[in-house]
This record gives C-alpha cells, sequence and structure tokens, in this order.
C-alpha cells in the first residue's frame, strides 16, 4: 500500500533503509549511554555517540594507546568507564569565573540614582 500522494512507480523507487541485524539504533545508542554501570561495554557506534566524535576517530585514539579497547574476535568495544575517564582528562576549568563576570555585567549601572537640582 502506497501513501496517497506517491504513484505506484514513485513507491517503488522510494530507497528503504535497510537495518542492521539484531540491533537497532536506541539500542546501540540511547540504552548504553542512559547505563549507570561503569563497566558497561559500548560498541563503536555507540561510544562515538557519547563522546560526540565520528567512529574512526576512536579506532585512531585507539591505535595511538589514548583509549584502550577490548577486541572480541572482529569487534571492538570501549568500556564506559575508560570514556568516562577521557573526558575528565580533557575538563578544563572556565578561564573566567562566572560570578565575577556576571555579576559585573548585572551590577552596571544599578548604582542608586542621586537628585540634583540645577
Amino acid at each position: 500500500m502506497t501513501p496517497s500522494h506517491l504513484t505506484q512507480s514513485d513507491a517503488k523507487r522510494t530507497p528503504r533503509k535497510r537495518a542492521r541485524r539484531g540491533t537497532s539504533l536506541t539500542s546501540r545508542v540511547a540504552a548504553p549511554v542512559a547505563a549507570a554501570d561503569a563497566d558497561h561495554l559500548l560498541d563503536t557506534h555507540a561510544a562515538a555517540a557519547f563522546l560526540g566524535v565520528a567512529p574512526r576517530t576512536l579506532y585512531k585514539w585507539a591505535a595511538q594507546g589514548r583509549l584502550p579497547v577490548i577486541r572480541l574476535g572482529r569487534s571492538v568495544r570501549f568500556r564506559m568507564s575508560a570514556l568516562r575517564a577521557l573526558v575528565q582528562e580533557h575538563e578544563e576549568p572556565a578561564t573566567i569565573p562566572l560570578a565575577g563576570a556576571i555579576g559585573a555585567l548585572v551590577g552596571a549601572g544599578t548604582e542608586p540614582a542621586t537628585l540634583t537640582r540645577p
């Protein structure tokens, strides 16, 4: 059955997305990221989504020794604890104290006005 705005020939030409066997995008990304277990193993796509980088970047970091991996046959897995440690290693404090910057912006122009008679 085709949608009303498509003709029969258009429906045949519409490409269908092929799903990977046994896994869905939500099981590879959302569920592992939400897991609280520190030793949870993530596949390359889920680990890349967690860090916000491309899967190729993870392979490069693993080859450089910056990120430990677990190899299961041809599969590569990453520990959630290793990913969190990588993030903590690169965490930097704010260079401008927010309280001072916001106080300077908010405090400007709040001095009490004085009335003077001409």
